[in-house]
């Protein structure tokens, strides 16, 4: 089995070692400036999701229509007659007195 050599800057670790060591440090101490920036930087994140997935698709499915939805008179008939079937075969069916199976 080959060893894969996993070589780190330490150069870079070395220099900004004080600096990394301080970050959470910065950040107790700023620590209601920097709540408020994460709010605003997640806001604008999340303005710019609803913009790209929920404004720009109306928009353009918008676009895309071209003729009014009809209403079809026809049909409409067609559903109140079965309505009106369904009803009086309802209203003639006798009344069976079933007993009581308990």
């Amino acid at each position: 089995m080959k060893k894969i050599p996993l070589h780190i800057n330490m150069g870079f670790v070395k220099k900004y070692a004080h600096a990394i060591k301080l970050l959470p440090w910065v950040l107790g101490i700023h620590a209601f400036l920097c709540i408020i920036i994460f709010m605003v930087i997640v806001a604008g994140v999340g303005e710019l999701l609803f913009y790209q997935y929920v404004t720009l698709v109306r928009t353009s499915t918008l676009q895309g229509q071209v003729s009014p939805t009809e209403f079809q008179e026809n049909t409409y008939r067609a559903i109140i007659q079965q309505w009106q079937d369904r009803e009086e075969t309802f209203k003639n069916t006798s009344v069976k007195d079933f007993k009581n199976p308990f």
